[in-house]
């Protein structure tokens, strides 16, 4: 009776979760209709989102807008996306291969400074994406006066700072954009190839190139149906994995004792885990800004003409923009509960499949190593994770070869594109095959550089900017603001951002030089 419990809430919570992970698939192509968006929430949001962002990296002239139209059968105006929708785009985006990289940081430190740290960096990103909505509800008031027909748009954060800050700055977020990419792609080959090696007699290359080429050949070469079909089940196979492995946590035994330690100098830059800092980890793993724009655009009404029913328009964008807020916080919380699950369960395996869980250096391939009640299913976690995660980067990648081509030459033909698209899998393979040392410090690089800048310095700068030049027109600042403390917090936000960005630099540099110069 009382396994059958079990059972059922296990199998509520994992419909839950499906939902969250499949449910936006109709509504995002309904509203998008690009050729390369997919089906499930993770994939579509990580991809299309991360194109938009892509495309913006053109720079165009003020006449022409970067802004990412719907096709002309969808001109009209559509009705607002659902609250449910948006939050689960919210949630899939922050679902991915980073989540695999969680035990090795949060394990040696215990689970009560990793429950404090998650939280903060959880809340700090919240207030980062709210300003995003913020700036970005300023900048489809520009879009919507600028076209006609109150086309649906999408934007991304560099047109987003193109009209904040001018394309110099938007340019530097462009190249941020592709660092972060190559960064994500290139850690996720690390994990693949260093599992792959586990099993197989394989060269540190060969482990690397195999699963670069198996998921950049698929992403570049199938039908975008059968990659949805492959992405689906991948996430199924991430959800399956997951809970495997907290029901086999459960089920272990008593795990109380095993989440008592507590080494909360671990969370200092200096004292972090082998060559990372936990914060930029926890950073990369969380953040959720890439969805940002498509939640914004989804919710918010299309008004083309700011002089007609101007008014109404104010209090419909109004409560549209509080229910962005709403979808924000919903959406991020599925994640941060995932990972603070996560990292229990990982710390309870690790407890009673070693003696000194803080000695391990990588509870994910300890637990390869594990009985099959364990091995199989953080097999399925790290398949799906890594598998999603590639399949969406390389189509993003490949979205910013066409657009950068198509930049630099107008018209390409389709060997120049196998040749760019060849590159893009062969580098992180080679960079790869230096082997598992670099999976922390590329993960950590990505949150503590491209991805702060991005998604935290950027936003609330950008807030400021268009509120202060709305500083006349107090109807729209009424209307746009969302942040308790106006200016002061937006601020706030960018100090923290910007003193996350130093204090990585320093730690990196603490860390990188004396191997440099050893």
């Amino acid at each position: 009776m009382r396994s059958t419990a079990r059972s059922s809430r296990l199998a509520f919570a994992l419909s839950v979760l499906l939902h969250f992970m499949v449910v936006p698939s109709s509504a995002l192509r309904a509203r998008t209709g690009w050729r390369s968006t997919l089906t499930t929430a993770h994939l579509r949001v990580r991809c299309t989102v991360r194109m938009a962002l892509a495309t913006d990296g053109r720079l165009p002239t003020p006449e022409q807008p970067a802004v990412m139209a719907t096709p002309p059968t969808a001109q009209h105006s559509e009705p607002p996306m659902l609250l449910s929708d948006a939050s689960a785009m919210i949630a899939g985006t922050a679902i991915g291969g980073g989540i695999l990289a969680l035990p090795i940081v949060t394990t040696p430190m215990g689970f009560l400074p990793a429950l404090v740290a998650l939280t903060c960096v959880w809340g700090f990103l919240l207030l980062t994406a709210i300003a995003y909505a913020e700036a970005g509800s300023s900048v489809l008031r520009q879009i919507h006066s600028e076209s006609s027909g109150g086309r649906s748009t999408v934007f991304g954060v560099v047109s987003l700072t193109r009209r904040a800050f001018g394309g110099k700055i938007s340019g530097a977020c462009s190249v941020a954009f592709l660092t972060q990419m190559l960064a994500v792609v290139t850690a996720q080959v690390v994990k693949a190839g260093e599992m792959l090696a586990l099993k197989l007699p394989l060269s540190p290359f060969l482990a690397c190139a195999i699963p670069s080429a198996a998921a950049g050949i698929f992403a570049f070469s199938a039908p975008h149906r059968t990659v949805e079909r492959a992405n689906t089940w991948l996430s199924l196979a991430l959800l399956v994995g997951f809970a495997a492995l907290v029901a086999a946590a459960v089920g272990s035994g008593p795990v109380s004792s095993s989440l008592m330690t507590a080494k909360w100098g671990m969370l200092l830059p200096a004292k972090g885990v082998g060559s990372t800092w936990a914060v930029p980890v926890f950073l990369n793993m969380l953040c959720f800004g890439q969805a940002v724009p498509l939640v914004v655009s989804g919710m918010l009404p299309a008004t083309s003409n700011e002089h007609k029913a101007r008014s109404a328009d104010n209090v419909v964008q109004t409560t549209q923009l509080r229910a962005v807020r709403s979808a924000l916080l919903i959406g991020s919380v599925v994640p941060l509960v995932l990972s603070l699950v996560w990292a229990a369960s990982s710390t309870a395996l690790t407890s009673v499949l070693t003696k000194d869980s803080t000695s391990v250096l990588d509870p994910v391939m300890s637990l390869l190593e594990a009985p099959l009640r364990f091995s199989l299913p953080v097999s399925l976690l790290a398949l799906g994770a890594i598998g999603t995660t590639l399949l969406a980067s390389f189509l993003a990648l490949g979205q910013f070869i066409d657009d950068a081509l198509t930049n630099v030459k107008g018209q390409f033909t389709r060997r120049e594109r196998n040749i760019a698209s060849a590159i893009v899998v062969i580098v992180p393979s080679v960079l790869a095959s230096a082997g598992p040392r670099l999976y922390m410090p590329l993960l950590a690089f990505s949150g503590a550089f491209p991805t702060t800048i991005l998604y935290c310095l950027m936003p609330p700068l950008a807030a400021m900017v268009f509120h202060r030049r709305a500083r006349d027109d107090s109807l729209e600042l009424s209307n746009t603001a969302l942040l308790p403390g106006g200016d002061l917090v937006r601020a706030a936000l960018a100090v923290i951002a910007v003193g996350l960005v130093g204090t990585s630099a320093v730690d990196f540099a603490s860390r990188m030089l004396p191997r440099v110069f050893a």
